[in-house]
């Protein structure tokens, strides 16, 4: 990652990851194919949301993260909370 741009933090984890793999595409000059083929998932679950037709689950985000040379990270939101937020 080139780090020239960060995504605003009110985005949530998808659209962040969104924008960021967006950018990468571009500047690795990647195929959807070729991401989906070392993430090991479907090509045509890249396509569709890379298009913004679909939505990720978080394992598939994270091995597109992965792919793109990006991390998604927890982060507790306090000490013995229920829930988490994520980051890229």
């Amino acid at each position: 990652m080139s780090g020239e741009q960060v995504p605003p933090r009110d985005l949530d984890i998808r659209e962040q990851l969104w924008l960021l793999a967006s950018e990468e595409v571009d500047r690795m000059r990647i195929t959807p194919y070729a991401i989906a083929k070392r993430a090991r998932v479907s090509p045509s679950v890249v396509s569709r949301w890379l298009r913004g037709e679909r939505d990720l689950t978080l394992a598939t985000a994270a091995k597109i993260a992965r792919v793109l040379g990006l991390q998604i990270v927890r982060i507790d939101t306090a000490a013995g909370a229920e829930e988490a937020d994520f980051a890229i």
